[in-house]
């Protein structure tokens, strides 16, 4: 199973769901006992680090278009994972759980 995060016009393009596509079917036949690939698809979750990058969440059209292109023209097995608008707010979708600070963490803490 791959998990693939989609950002808007950063991997979010044909090419790149075709460039998906023969990675995922290259590592098929490089282990032929493995399971069929599988694609987790996560739209970017916006976040303040991400924005600060000018990350954006692909429309929900262009996150559609490249799942029917991995699964139709490709064959490979693939799902949207949508977050909640509930977790968005939260900062508790997929791709948002991080920091909100800035300084590192004290080691005493981490150590515990």
């Amino acid at each position: 199973m791959l998990e693939y995060l989609l950002i808007q016009g950063k991997n979010d393009r044909m090419e790149d769901a075709d460039r998906l596509a023969e990675f995922c079917l290259a590592r098929q036949k490089a282990t032929p006992t493995s399971q069929p690939a599988y694609v987790n698809l996560i739209p970017f979750n916006p976040t303040p680090a991400g924005t600060l990058r000018g990350y954006e969440s692909p429309s929900e059209e262009r996150v559609s278009a490249f799942h029917e292109r991995l699964r139709v023209q490709h064959g490979i097995n693939s799902l949207i994972r949508w977050s909640s608008a509930e977790g968005r707010d939260t900062a508790g979708a997929c791709g948002q759980l991080m920091l909100t600070t800035q300084e590192p963490a004290d080691p005493a803490v981490s150590a515990a």
